[in-house]
């Protein structure tokens, strides 16, 4: 079979499985269960199930479909805290790790 046939056929059976998925929930991924509510969240999901991430981490490999994800991790890495609390200045790797203990913090601001 061409190449461009074959992906051609394989686009097609993408496009009838996505058809076939749509529920009262979005879209729902076959292999983990998670729910979406656009085809573009859904692609993206099945992409990193494919292992084809947009970001790989130097350190050790692993890979991550948002940078915000990557950047978090690489940070880990490195020791780097760059996002801090406001009330009590903890310093996080990820900024929703520092929103979250932000929200719960309950130190007053100095």
């Amino acid at each position: 079979m061409e190449g461009n046939a074959h992906l051609n056929m394989l686009n097609r059976a993408r496009l009838t499985q996505r058809q076939s998925q749509v529920s009262e929930h979005g879209l729902r991924c076959l292999i983990c269960a998670k729910s979406f509510g656009t085809f573009a969240g859904y692609d993206v999901h099945m992409k990193a199930h494919q292992g084809q991430f947009r970001y790989y981490c130097n350190y050790c490999g692993k890979g991550f479909m948002q940078k915000s994800h990557f950047e978090g991790h690489v940070n880990n890495h490195e020791g780097k805290k760059p996002f801090t609390c406001r009330k009590c200045t903890r310093g996080f790797a990820y900024k929703s790790s520092a929103d979250e203990h932000e929200r719960h913090c309950r130190l007053s601001t100095v």
